[in-house]
């Protein structure tokens, strides 16, 4: 692929089954809808730190891919972005990124691990919904919002950190999460969290310092 590229358009090599391995240049700042969508070939993608945007379900269910690195320069990652990719074992968001977005990691069945950068404020509805390997999640300082069915599912996942900035949790966040203990730094339930935030009533403790 040339240098002197800065947009990969949307589906530009979506269900190119037999595409095995792609170098995107630093030209690129953007990544196109469903630029990668199905591409069932590629194992490993490397995004380098030009790209700012990720659109709606640039990488969705690459079925084999085992490995991201998502450059710094990236500063939201678009809804359904890795939905599906079923053999993704784990991911580093970096600091830049402000946002997730919806169904980001949905389906994410092997994901194991997950670190989000401090730049992360919005966390979307059903963004790891079925990850039912994770069993790793540390959420950066400065996130404030939890989607609905953020992590529903997630049935291995024992232990999970909630800043004290998080203000606002919706519905359903984690439910089905079976074995989950839930620390909070808030010493009660801030009033923007939704009254069924935690359905299940996993045990939660208040006032929790790292």
């Amino acid at each position: 692929m040339g240098n002197g590229i800065t947009t990969l358009g949307s589906y530009v090599f979506g269900n190119c089954g037999s595409l095995t391995e792609i170098v995107i240049p630093n030209s690129v700042i953007s990544i196109g809808r469903n630029a990668f969508g199905e591409c069932d070939g590629l194992t490993e993608i490397v995004i380098p730190d030009s790209v700012t945007t990720l659109e709606t379900g640039a990488f969705a269910y690459c079925i084999n891919l085992t490995s991201v690195v998502i450059g710094d320069g990236v500063t939201a990652i678009g809804d359904s972005t890795f939905s599906g990719c079923s053999h993704l074992m784990s991911v580093e968001i970096p600091d830049n990124v402000t946002a997730i977005g919806h169904s980001a990691f949905n389906g994410c069945i092997n994901l194991t691990s997950v670190v989000i950068g401090n730049g992360v404020k919005t966390i979307g509805d059903r963004v790891f919904y079925g990850c039912n390997s994770l069993t790793y999640v540390s959420l950066g300082n400065s996130v404030n919002t939890l989607g609905a069915y953020t992590f529903a599912y997630c049935s291995i996942l024992t232990e999970i950190l909630l800043p004290k900035r998080v203000d606002s949790i919706k519905e359903y966040a984690f439910v089905e999460c079976d074995n989950l203990t839930i620390y909070c730094e808030a010493t009660k339930k801030p009033n923007g969290w939704w009254d069924d935030w935690n359905p299940d009533n996993r045990p939660v403790e208040w006032g929790y310092k790292a």
